[in-house]
């Protein structure tokens, strides 16, 4: 062991009998050079990690300082020119001495482990033992006064350990402006000889959480910011950015609101986890469908900004569905459509109705030619006309033998697919035409009787004195307002003519029936005074007694605009039929 000891100090004879415990004398455990120098004032200056030391400089390393305490316990930490702990030469020693109970422990300088969870230190070292009693330690403090055991720690035994290198952690009193780290040796003092320790390396092995946490709830309504470590009381602001279709609505910590500000200044006392909730910004969802009456749209309504939307057309029966349109563009093709809802919106489906096929034949072949037949939407109208070949005329159309139609040219609605025979024969049809006044003491009607198939009919209308000819109607409908009619036979008809009565005529009523402009260019209004005169119908005739327009006010009132811009210029006489049944004559004359 004597090569081992340094000149300044004298190391006694090892033998228990020598060794009086608890005693330091002359002839005792130890004789010590000088130990008067004061090194136990902590450094203040903060280093930053990794930290390495190899002790090759002379004396106590920059920063390093010792640390004493119990009765008698002095000064022992000494820089040695050694490689014992395994190192290069130069190394930290610990020697003995005869104190019980007694610390002694050599201090690292303070380091800044802001942000740090744990460090790594590693460290060569030696053990020159003596006896069980003390204990070798590494401590970790905040203030260099108070310190925490960390997990290495090894007892003294009568056997030597090392030379070998130790890897530790650091677990305690982290994230700190200043951290101190010491070796350590407590207990008996006197059961150890030398603990050598050389090659100190320390590391920061994982960062710190951070003590501040945000986040944004939804998530994509917006972001926040000012996630970071903060040392106790300084001044911490967190913020909160809204995205497109969001609002910023509080910050909250455990479901609780702390502010109601975006930007959030706070003094950091502890960790924290806050929460920036932003709102929805609501949008309407407008849906229509084209063409009308060919389905049904559901899902329109208001919906919050960022939320799924799902909108369904359904066809009505006869037409299915094309596609989603929004302003003409086609944005889906399916019936259900979802979408992230980010602004109002417009959305037409787009319905088509159902093909319908509609086939022809002609029977007998030969007899004719039929026009019409193709594709058609469902529920459209189909127009067939059926033309005779020379020599044959047009029977009728039928329908899987049933007759639909005597008329050449046949309108109908088609609802699903058809086919439809036009019949021919070379023996021509005779067809009934009837016509007949109402009231039956309003006129004359002349042209009825039997027509061979094509044949033309001329039907005239005669009035009777104190009657006035209106107009010819067929199954209520209006054919004519002209007394003669003519057309060709290819169907029997019933066709009346209708009659007015002009006696009883007001002479009040005509004086308050009032005509103006006239002359007029085009545009007109009658006018009447008696609320029991309402205006129903006025006929306008040429010079030569011809009608040119029949018109019908629906919902017959005092007071009537009309325009006859398109006739030409000339003199027209005005029949104007009032609601209580009578008839009186106006002369306009018409001056563009």
């Amino acid at each position: 062991m004597a090569s081992l000891l340094s000149a300044l100090c004298v190391k006694a004879e090892k033998s228990m009998e020598n060794k009086p415990e608890n005693q330091a004398t002359e002839s005792g455990r130890y004789l010590c050079a000088d130990f008067s120098e004061d090194r136990s004032s902590l450094n203040g200056d903060t280093l930053s990690l990794p930290y390495s030391q190899n002790f090759t400089d002379y004396g106590m390393p920059a920063g390093w300082t010792e640390q004493l305490e119990g009765e008698n316990v002095r000064s022992n930490w000494t820089q040695m020119y050694t490689s014992i702990a395994g190192g290069n030469t130069g190394e930290m020693r610990s020697h003995w001495q005869q104190c019980d109970p007694g610390i002694t422990r050599v201090v690292m300088p303070p380091f800044n482990t802001m942000g740090a969870a744990k460090l790594n230190i590693t460290f060569k070292h030696f053990l020159d033992a003596y006896g069980s009693g003390a204990i070798l330690k590494i401590q970790s403090g905040t203030d260099g006064i108070t310190w925490t055991d960390e997990s290495w720690q090894v007892l003294t035994c009568p056997t030597n350990i090392g030379p070998e290198l130790v890897s530790t952690s650091i677990d305690s009193n982290l994230n700190q402006p200043a951290t101190y780290i010491a070796f350590t040796v407590s207990g008996n003092l006197f059961k150890y000889d030398f603990w050598y320790i050389d090659d100190v390396i320390l590391t920061v092995s994982q960062t710190q959480f951070n003590n501040i946490t945000t986040s944004a709830l939804p998530s994509f309504g917006g972001v926040s910011s000012g996630d970071g470590i903060y040392s106790s009381g300084e001044t911490v602001t967190v913020s909160a950015s809204a995205n497109q279709g969001f609002t910023f609505a509080s910050w909250t910590e455990n479901d609780t609101i702390v502010s109601d500000s975006a930007d959030y200044t706070f003094l950091f006392e502890n960790e924290r986890i806050l929460v920036a909730n932003f709102e929805p910004i609501s949008f309407m969802i407008n849906l229509t469908y084209n063409p009308a009456s060919s389905g049904m749209v559901y899902g329109a309504g208001w919906y919050n900004c960022g939320s799924l939307a799902t909108i369904q057309a359904v066809p009505a029966e006869g037409f299915y569905f094309s596609s989603w349109k929004e302003a003409g563009v086609v944005v889906s093709n399916s019936a259900e459509y979802t979408f992230t809802v980010s602004a109002n919106r417009l959305l037409t489906a787009e319905f088509i109705a159902n093909p319908c096929y509609l086939y022809t034949v002609s029977y007998p072949t030969e007899g004719g030619v039929t026009a019409g037949e193709g594709v058609y939407a469902c529920g459209s109208t189909a127009t067939l006309s059926a033309t005779p070949s020379y020599g044959w005329y047009f029977l009728s159309w039928t329908d899987e033998q049933r007759v639909v139609s005597s008329n050449p040219v046949y309108s109908f609605t088609l609802e699903g697919e058809k086919t439809l025979v036009a019949n021919f024969t070379r023996e021509p049809q005779q067809y009934t035409i009837s016509a007949s006044p109402n009231p039956s003491v309003g006129g004359l009607t002349t042209g009825s009787g039997t027509y061979t198939q094509g044949q033309n009919v001329i039907l005239m209308a005669e009035c009777n004195e104190g009657y006035t000819f209106v107009e010819w109607l067929e199954n209520g409908n209006f054919v004519s307002d002209s007394m003669q009619i003519s057309f060709s036979a290819a169907a029997n008809r019933e066709l009346t003519a209708r009659f007015k009565s002009t006696v009883g005529l007001s002479e009040s009523y005509a004086e308050n029936l009032q005509l103006y402009p006239n002359p007029t260019n085009g545009l007109f209004v009658i006018e009447s005074d008696h609320t029991n005169a309402a205006i129903s119908e006025v006929l306008i005739m040429g010079v030569t007694g011809k009608t040119v327009s029949h018109l019908r006010n629906i919902n017959p009132s005092e007071k009537m605009t009309i325009d006859i811009g398109t006739l030409p210029e000339s003199v027209y006489l005005l029949k104007i039929l009032l609601h209580n049944g009578t008839i009186t004559t106006k002369k306009l004359i018409l001056k563009k």
